[in-house]
């Protein structure tokens, strides 16, 4: 798909000055010298980071560093329509052997190029975007941008917004770009995704409702990916809001229910987040407490799953920063404290509970795949185990560069070490450093 849009860019460099619209947004060091209706732009980010303890069965250590670094033009021909394209260059050194380089490496390929057309964004009106592009909702737990990798994978296709002063509501018919290390990666490769997402904020003061639906026709079901003649319908509503001028709360649920040859799926989550900011001076802390529970299958020989598949949203510090379990089968309870010690400085201590929901069914990757499977008859304990994460970003007022540390450790719980009969430990410790022009 990508290719396509080519010669329409070049046109729209071509023609823009006739056309000239004004731009609304502040200009960076790049464009500040610039036309009004062009923008370029670049973004690099390094980290260096050491897991230990990945892959239960067989662990293995790994250090690395990943660079990733973006390119990207805005044209803005006329206010009514607008082209962008994004080129990614993403390496890795040092990676262990046998790790997949999926997630981490993609030398120069085209990550977006989409035309659009319509009002512009953060304004009332419908848009019309075409093209490879991002797609974040919400706050990802069902459908993700997925950043924290170094590829962050986008989408073909296209995508219609109607939007009012409260009210939006985005319809789209996708497919994930399927990353390609060792070339171009090509147009509607990977799993396709059609549906909605709402976002109502005028039904209630100081909240938000958003409900949302879509179908995707390569499901994870039991933890086994499906490519074909399968599929599964995901729909829910999320609800977020301030219940006092110090409070917040995040609820969410959402349903499940597909398909695969010779086997049926229904699966279901929730999330309820409660947030406390006792003092607006000296910190500004904020206390969490947060409930999630992703359903698992009580019956492995039936027929029919009942693991949620978490394959789509957001995985890597979700549950913790050592990316030790998924949003499947899951039971987990997390505390913590948010703070600011200065404008530039913020800090997140939290503190992770993990058990199966189900001592039938197993432990699952962030992906959605099995990691451990629950020996027969089920596991006599239902506790993963537990995991505290300590992350610190320095990003000063200049707002162009931002530097994020942090460190997770996981500590296995009677599920894992009776699985493996050994001492089970995992973590990770990080420094990633990102600035923009």
């Amino acid at each position: 798909m990508a290719p396509r849009f080519l010669p329409l860019l070049w046109l729209a460099v071509a023609l823009a000055p006739a056309l000239a619209a004004q731009s609304p947004e502040p200009r960076n060091l790049l464009s500040r010298d610039l036309p009004e209706w062009l923008d370029l732009g670049v973004t690099m980010r390094t980290r260096v980071e050491s897991r230990r303890g990945l892959n239960y069965a067989a662990p293995f250590d790994d250090s690395s560093l990943l660079n990733r670094a973006r390119f990207e033009v805005a044209v803005r021909p006329a206010e009514s329509w607008r082209v962008f394209a994004q080129l990614q260059d993403s390496r890795s050194v040092g990676l262990a052997e046998g790790r997949s380089r999926t997630g981490t490496d993609d030398p120069v390929d085209i990550r977006q190029l989409w035309v659009e057309a319509g009002a512009e964004p953060r304004r009332e009106g419908w848009r019309l975007r075409l093209g490879r592009q991002r797609l974040i909702f919400g706050d990802e737990r069902i459908l993700a941008e997925r950043n924290w990798n170094n590829v962050a994978p986008t989408w073909d296709g296209a995508r219609f917004a109607l939007a009012t002063a409260r009210d939006r509501v985005d319809l789209f018919a996708v497919a994930q770009v399927d990353n390609d290390p060792d070339d171009i990666d090509g147009a509607l490769s990977g799993t396709r995704v059609a549906g909605f997402y709402g976002s109502i904020g005028s039904a209630l003061d100081g909240a938000r409702i958003e409900p949302y639906w879509f179908y995707n026709d390569r499901p994870r079901i039991s933890g086994v990916l499906f490519d074909s003649a399968a599929g599964i319908h995901t729909y829910g509503a999320r609800l977020a809001g301030e219940f006092a001028h110090n409070a917040d709360y995040d609820l969410e649920i959402t349903g499940q229910r597909g398909h695969a040859v010779g086997l049926r799926q229904s699966g279901w989550s929730g999330y309820c987040e409660l947030g406390l900011r006792p003092f607006e001076r000296r910190w500004k802390p904020r206390l969490f407490a947060i409930y999630e529970r992703a359903s698992g299958d009580r019956d492995p020989g039936d027929g029919r799953s009942g693991t949620f598949d978490s394959g789509l949203g957001k995985r890597h510090s979700h549950l913790g920063a050592a990316d030790a379990v998924g949003r499947s089968n899951l039971s987990t309870l997390e505390t913590g404290v948010e703070a600011a010690p200065s404008p530039s400085l913020s800090l997140r201590l939290a503190y992770h509970r993990f058990h199966v929901a189900s001592r039938f069914d197993g432990v699952y990757r962030t992906n959605g795949l099995i990691a451990v499977r629950a020996p027969e008859g089920g596991a006599s304990a239902s506790r993963i185990g537990d995991e505290v994460d300590l992350i610190l970003k320095w990003a000063p007022p200049a707002g162009w560069w931002s530097l994020e540390g942090g460190y997770g450790r996981f500590f296995a719980g009677p599920f894992l070490e009776d699985s493996f009969d050994r001492t089970v430990r995992r973590s990770i410790l990080y420094i990633s450093f990102e600035w923009s022009l």
